[in-house]
């Protein structure tokens, strides 16, 4: 329901010519109520339109400000009187509404967003608190009208009220004032209750009857008066009695005009220079100022479209050109003019088509439309009168549908077979068994006449020709099994043939010998196969119409199909489309189950015409056409509509965007000291938000737009949208949550076709504040506090882990050592999870290593704890695995930092081999993997892994300990440390407490005995065998220092070259480049 209220606010000023006839049938009622509104209730005494284009209902029961999205209601407590039941209203010249209840006046102040009581009291003590019957505003002059309170008028400027006819409390008229009007020359004019109409040419000093001037208004309750905007001597007044009578000034004589239902009256409404306006209990009458002919506008059981309520009480034409009518029982209806695009028929001579489904067209040729349904039924369509006629057909009561005119005939499909009808005698010939051919199934779908003159019959099982001299039917080949649902023909006499199941083909009939078709099928060219018809447009482009993937469209050039769908064309409504008809522009309309689309395939512009816009319903069926003199015929659930592209009444006039709402969290936020918004939101320039308020939304409308579906609203939020939200519709609310404290520029800006932005709203301002522990010297010390918590997390936990990891590790390398006792073979960890993949590779190379596969990065690092591996090899196209992360933080780390990583990857660009390289992978092979390439990297890098461990165990065997001559003991106890210090040399974790561990004392013998051999502690003693290893390894392998460093069971580089320079009085790169020079002066 909200999708249709908008194009109630939204519109053109339609330009009817003076000269035309106007009928009931012109207009068309949409009813707005309580089941399919927010409407407060569905009394509707007054309808008003303010300067912004916001429309104002008064009920019984309730004010309603409608935005073209949704109502606000205002009762009793919001207006801040007694009553919340509306009897007038109008606005001031600084843009606030004044309403009138029945128990006194609220305004609604504009600039801040709320209500105001009026309490003010007049020069004569009195203060407005009975029923208010007119309120009338005259620049910044009010003039209202109360019960028994006689005639107020108050000064906008001053503030001053003055209260006429009231003299000690007591009202000195005979009578309470009705109906109150003011004259462009500033008389007034005055109608009493049941008394009389006055005249006051000269203020309110002095009332003057018009009663002697031709028509008497004494013992009458006078309705409404207005003046004519031609003529301002002319002054029409309607009543209970005299029903419509016009008044001139100048000649001081009083014409009647037009009886009325008597006491029926409510009201009236000049529409400039066409028509008056009458409400009446009896309906609505509209009186011809040009011709004096005058209609009755009355609810019509069986005319949905009708008044909703016979009583109406108020009527109003808004600024587009839209009449309103608040009814007694009925809520609020509204006739667009745009409404009249189409012609509707839902019921045949007080046959109701509703759920007739209406399922297919065919033009005589001779002026007739003739139309079936679903249910079996045939109707005649006399376009040029706009007549329908049953045509009573005994013999047919099946499913029918795709009718088509061949040899003066009706030929109709069904699921029964072919039904060929004789308009002119009504015979009947069913064709069931299809002779000569070869199709088993009877049920028909499509009929077609080609441009050759040869009619084609599509089935649920292929495609048919009829051969009039036999009166029988052949199929064509190609097309078996095939259920056919549309067929259509280009300029090159190719007929295009869409199905349900298999696509689309395209067939020539002139071809000999075996038939020539070209099918298109999914996925090549469509996401589906299924399609309910297609079309072949003036341009002959060939449009394909799917179930649920919205539409194609043929490029001849690439013979390829462009299609469109809610995703890649904004402004579609749904994605299900049944049939489609080009106009002589190049328009295609298609129907679908959410209205009628408009498409220019020249722009890209969507226009989306729905209930709203005058269809009988949404739900479209798989009729349609298109005659002759360009109209097109459109079929539904109940019955079928007329229009003609070149007679629509396009909106041009300016759409108007507003901000109807702000909400901070669930809350509605109205303009205060303290509020987020000084003024109202519609014209704030700044919203500012505390730091808890950093939730919030904007509800916003998009007005005098004429075709609801295709308006959009643009909204951004610099600063933190990444994106602009499109909001469709034209009005709705949206939000922002959790926005950072900064500051924002709210972007609005509407348009009716999504391309278009004609309406811009000013750009406001958001401020979001810090919170007061958001500062930068908290948000300091919280970060200080959260690395030192890091830090110390970070080194429990790694004791922990480091704890655990050794033990799984002593465990797990135990059962690896018997493994590789036994297969001899380095082993190499496998990072992938595709199985294909590994077991491919475990076959390439089961001669070189054996394989140990796992998926991800923490099984990796678990097994590297539990194993010792050679080589990793890594596949970065693994799911959730991240290849350049892994090689950083392996070769980050000293344990496994000269494991070699050989990375797959299918991405083959420099780009990303340089960022592997960077991470510290040994290299990248490109994938669709080479098994001889991988095979022969593999020995490489493990060739280059064994020249390294050769030049370690050279330099340790190298390294001799000279020593004086030692007891037994003393050399068994040197032979087990030096063993046990080559075992575990290149372990950073070995230190000395594990070297009190393998020699089997405790720390303090071990330190005795050191210090009486070596005269150093343990600690210094594994330092400088570390350093004297790396000094030979420096010597005599091209090894880099990084490698070296963690080799030899350094940690950390820094450290390694501070102890080495204490050791040596030099770096070790600088250490190695002097042996390098020594080693060239030798040469």
């Amino acid at each position: 329901m909200r999708r249709f209220l908008l194009i109630l606010v939204s519109g053109v000023l339609l330009q009817i010519s003076l000269s035309a006839k106007v009928s009931e049938a012109d207009f068309a009622f949409i009813h707005i109520n309580r089941p399919n509104s927010d409407i407060s209730y569905e009394r509707v005494n007054e309808v008003f339109q303010d300067s912004r284009g916001l429309l104002w209902v008064g009920t019984a029961k309730g004010l309603n400000r409608f935005d073209g999205y949704s109502f606000t209601v205002y009762d009793k407590d919001a207006l801040g009187v007694p009553s919340d039941c509306i009897y007038c209203i109008a606005e001031d010249s600084a843009g606030n509404v004044w309403t009138g209840t029945d128990r006194g006046v609220s305004v609604y102040d504009y600039r801040n967003d709320r209500f105001v009581p009026f309490r003010t009291v007049s020069d004569k003590g009195t203060v407005i608190d009975n029923k208010v019957n007119n309120i009338l505003c005259d620049g910044d002059r009010i003039y209202l009208t109360v019960n028994h309170q006689g005639l107020f008028f108050y000064d906008l400027k001053s503030g001053c009220l003055i209260n006429y006819f009231v003299k000690d409390g007591a009202e000195t008229l005979p009578q309470g004032i009705r109906r109150l009007a003011i004259g462009s020359g500033g008389d007034f004019w005055l109608a009493l209750y049941f008394n009389d109409l006055y005249r006051c040419p000269a203020g309110l000093d002095s009332l003057e009857s018009v009663s002697l001037w031709g028509v008497d208004f004494r013992k009458d309750n006078i309705e409404g008066i207005v003046q004519s905007k031609e003529n301002s001597h002319i002054i029409y007044a309607v009543s209970t009695k005299n029903g419509l009578c016009r008044i001139d000034t100048k000649l001081r004589r009083t014409t009647h005009l037009l009886n009325l239902p008597a006491g029926a009256v409510k009201g009236l409404l000049l529409e400039p220079g066409r028509c008056l306006w009458i409400p009446t209990v009896c309906g609505l009458w509209r009186y011809d100022l040009l011709d004096g002919s005058h209609i009755v506008l009355k609810s019509d059981a069986g005319n949905r479209f009708s008044l909703s309520d016979d009583c109406a009480n108020s009527v109003l034409i808004d600024n587009a050109g839209r009449l309103w009518v608040g009814t007694k029982d009925g809520g609020l209806n509204c006739s667009d003019p745009e409404m009249r695009n189409f012609i509707r028929h839902d019921s045949c001579g007080g046959h109701s088509l509703e759920n007739s489904m209406v399922s297919g067209f065919a033009d005589d040729g001779a002026g007739t439309m003739w139309v079936t349904t679903e249910k079996g039924e045939i109707y005649r369509y006399d376009v040029a009168d706009d007549v329908l006629s049953r045509y009573d057909t005994p013999d047919i009561s099946d499913f029918i549908s795709s009718p088509c005119f061949y040899q003066d005939r009706l030929w109709i499909a069904s699921l029964n077979g072919l039904i060929r009808l004789d308009p002119r005698t009504g015979a009947v010939r069913r064709y069931e068994s299809f002779p000569n051919a070869t199709v088993e199934d009877n049920g028909c779908y499509a009929v077609y006449k080609s441009d050759s003159g040869l009619l084609y019959v599509g089935t649920t099982l292929g495609l048919l020709r009829y051969e009039p001299g036999s009166d029988s039917f052949v199929s064509i080949d190609g097309f078996d099994g095939k259920f056919v649902t549309g067929i259509d023909e280009d300029g090159r006499g190719c007929l295009w043939i869409s199905t349900y199941a298999d696509g689309v083909c395209r067939y020539d009939p002139s071809s000999s010998g075996e038939p020539d078709l070209r099918w298109y099928g999914s996925p090549e060219f469509f996401s589906t196969n299924k399609f309910t018809g297609l079309l072949v447009d003036g341009a002959d482009r060939v449009w394909p119409i799917s179930y649920s993937d919205g539409f194609y469209c043929f490029d001849w050039a690439t013979e390829t199909f462009v299609r469109y769908d809610s995703k890649t064309l904004p402004g579609l409504p749904t994605d299900v489309f049944l049939r489609a008809v080009d106009d002589v522009d190049g328009n295609i309309w298609l129907s679908s189950d959410a209205g009628i689309v408009r498409f220019n395939p020249a722009t890209g512009d969507v226009f989306h015409y729905t209930t709203s816009e005058g269809l009988l319903d949404n739900a479209m069926k798989k009729g349609a056409a298109k005659d002759g003199r360009g109209n097109i015929f459109f079929g539904s659930q109940n019955g079928f509509i007329r229009f003609n592209p070149e007679q629509f009444r396009i909106n041009e006039t300016s759409p108007k965007l507003v901000i109807t709402k702000l909400c901070v969290g669930d809350e509605t936020v109205l303009p205060g000291s303290r509020a987020p918004i000084d003024r109202n939101i519609d014209i704030a320039d700044e919203i500012r938000l505390k730091f808890t308020q950093n939730s919030f939304g904007i509800s916003v409308s998009l007005l005098s737009l004429s075709t609801l579906a295709s308006n959009r609203v643009f909204c951004l939020l610099e600063g933190y949208d990444r994106e602009p939200r499109i909001l469709t519709g034209g009005g709705k609310t949206v939000f922002w949550y959790n926005v950072p404290a900064g500051r924002y520029t709210l972007l609005l800006k509407g348009s009716n076709d999504g391309k278009t932005w004609t309406a811009e709203h000013k750009a406001v301002t958001v401020i979001v504040e810090r919170p007061w522990f958001a500062s930068s010297w908290a948000i300091a010390g919280y970060v200080l506090f959260l690395v030192l918590l890091s830090l110390v997390l970070a080194y429990l936990h790694s004791r922990m882990m480091r704890k655990k990891l050794r033990e799984q590790r002593e465990s797990f390398e135990t059962r690896m050592q018997i493994n590789a006792l036994s297969e001899k073979l380095p082993v190499a960890l496998l990072i992938t999870g595709d199985t294909a993949l590994a077991d491919e590779i475990r076959s390439a190379v089961i001669k070189d290593c054996s394989i140990v596969s796992v998926t991800g990065t923490k099984m990796a690092f678990e097994a590297l704890v539990q194993m010792k591996a050679s080589l990793v090899i890594a596949d970065a196209d693994s799911r959730g695995f991240d290849c350049e992360d892994f090689c950083t933080s392996l070769h980050g780390s000293p344990k496994w930092s000269r494991l070699p990583v050989l990375v797959l990857s299918s991405d083959t660009s420099t780009e990303r081999k340089i960022a592997f390289s960077d991470s510290g992978a040994a290299m990248t092979i490109d994938k669709p993997l080479s098994v001889d390439w991988l095979t022969s990297s593999i020995r490489n890098i493990f060739r280059k892994e064994l020249s390294i461990e050769a030049a370690i165990s050279q330099s340790v065997v190298s390294m001799k300990i000279h020593r004086l001559k030692l007891d037994s003991k003393d050399e068994d106890f040197i032979n087990l440390l030096e063993k046990s210090v080559t075992d575990n040399f290149s372990n950073p974790d070995f230190d000395s407490a594990a070297l009190e561990k393998a020699m089997a004392m405790s720390r303090s013998s071990l330190v005795r005995r050191m210090k009486s051999l070596f005269d150093t502690t343990p600690n210094e003693y594994l330092k400088q065998k570390r350093l004297e290893i790396a000094a030979r390894m420096l010597e005599e392998n091209q090894v880099r220092v990084n490698e070296i460093c963690y080799a030899v069971g350094f940690k950390y580089p820094s450290y390694f070259t501070k102890c080495f320079k204490q050791a040596y009085g030099v770096l070790p790169a600088e250490y190695k480049k002097s042996l390098k020079e020594k080693q060239n002066l030798r040469g």
